[in-house]
């Protein structure tokens, strides 16, 4: 397990997550102009869909840093610790938010980290290293061009990123990304291998 903590170095991805969580929570409620196909014109997308990008990248990158060596030769479960590392990360995402922000609004940016999280992950496995940030920020684009309908003061159901905090169907679908990409964390190191990164 020492091997895995001096890899990994967990508490501080959990320090840098955290500061992250109280930077978001101070964007919470901002917006940017954005253009939109779907609408023909600018509309306002909120700034934490984006920025939640950066600890959710982060967290990826910080928990396939584990060797896939020490994976193979470990006699413990790293990869459930790994898993329980993702979920803390999440955990104190949410506490730095809800330090700089309202209840709503960290539920916003947590759903958004974990939804972006588990894009990403499954982002690294498909496409290697780059997918992980492409593949989160494609779905950003695409929420942002073309995720509301005309006459709709609501983004669409799929473009639950740019949802309110407590809509329901939103944080569902951010916690089927969240749990998909939870299920493949253990398997990074080793895709890692497999894509030669």
């Amino acid at each position: 397990m020492r091997l895995w903590f001096a890899a990994v170095r967990p508490f501080a991805l959990l320090l840098v997550v955290t500061v992250l969580g109280l930077g978001l929570g101070l964007l919470h409620g901002r917006k940017a102009a954005v253009p939109s196909i779907s609408l023909g014109t600018l509309t306002e997308a909120p700034l934490v869909a984006v920025f939640a990008l950066i600890p959710a990248i982060g967290i990826v990158m910080g928990v396939q840093r584990i060797p896939a060596q020490l994976l193979i030769l470990s006699v413990r479960p790293i990869g459930l610790a790994a898993i329980v590392l993702v979920v803390a990360a999440f955990a104190v995402v949410f506490a730095g938010a809800m330090v700089t922000s309202s209840w709503h609004g960290a539920l916003e940016i947590t759903r958004n980290v974990v939804g972006l999280f588990g894009m990403a992950v499954l982002g690294r496995a498909v496409f290697a290293e780059a997918g992980q940030v492409l593949f989160p920020v494609a779905f950003l684009l695409l929420c942002f061009l073309f995720g509301r309908s005309l006459g709709e003061l609501m983004p669409n159901t799929w473009a639950w990123a740019l949802r309110d905090g407590t809509a329901v169907p939103a944080i569902s679908q951010a916690l089927v990304w969240g749990v998909l990409g939870l299920a493949l964390v253990p398997r990074l190191p080793g895709l890692s291998l497999r894509h030669g990164s």
